[in-house]
This record gives structure tokens, sequence and C-alpha cells, in this order.
């Protein structure tokens, strides 16, 4: 079994690494290379760590409340684009039924007229054809 030899430094920079203080981290490392760190030191490093993790921590739930709001006054610009996009669509809509109306109204006018026309036209040939026959 081979064993790999740790130096005080390699200590260091794993300590540096986990977000110790460059000073705090070589103090430990030398007491640890040293072994005389005791259980003190570990109760420091625990509460070093401990406050790490909490600023961490209380960086994060920040940026989440930042990105939540940020996505909220999204979806608010987005959903008031949509509305006024569907209003938008809707008046012109009214306006094209409005218009479509107006033509089906001189449409069924104009049908109404031909009718009559016709059936004036269709009279008076009729009326010919039996004055014709009864002549």
């Amino acid at each position: 079994m081979q064993h790999t030899h740790i130096t005080e430094q390699m200590v260091i920079d794993e300590f540096v690494k986990i977000g110790f203080n460059e000073a705090i981290a070589s103090d430990i490392a030398n007491r640890y290379y040293h072994n005389e760190i005791s259980y003190q030191d570990l109760l420091i490093i625990k509460m070093e760590l401990k406050g790490d993790i909490s600023d961490v921590k209380n960086e994060l739930k920040s940026d989440i409340v930042a990105v939540r709001n940020e996505l909220k006054s999204d979806i608010v610009a987005v959903r008031n684009e949509l509305k006024s996009d569907i209003t938008a669509v809707r008046n012109e809509l009214k306006g094209d039924i409005t218009l479509l109306n107006v033509k089906v109204d001189n449409l069924d006018k104009n049908n109404k007229w031909l009718f009559g026309l016709s059936f004036a036209i269709w009279l008076t040939t009729i009326g010919g054809f039996i004055a014709l026959f009864f002549k």
C-alpha cells in the first residue's frame, strides 16, 4: 500500500479552497501538520464554516427573491401586452364584422331588388304571351 505524503502547503491549499482566510488557513494547517490542533481549533473551524454557509444561504435567498420579482414583473408585462393585443384584435374583428353585416345587408337589398325586377320582367313576358295568345 502506497502512502501519499501530505505537505503543509497542501493542507493550506485545501483550507483556502473551502473558503478560509489565507492567514487562518496557514495557522491551522501549521498546527494540523505538527499535530498541535486542539478541540477549540476544530470548533473555530466549525463556526467559520457555519458563518460561510449562512452567508452563502442568505446570498442565495436574496438572489432567488430578486429573480422571482424579476420573473413576476416580466410575467405581468407579457400579460399586459397580450391583453392589449387581444383587445386590439377583438376591436379589429368587431369592425370587420360590422363591415360584413353592412355588405350582407346591401347584398340582401340588391337580391330583393333583382328578384323584384326579375319578377316584373317575368310578369311582363307572361302578360305579353297572354296578350298575343288572346289576340
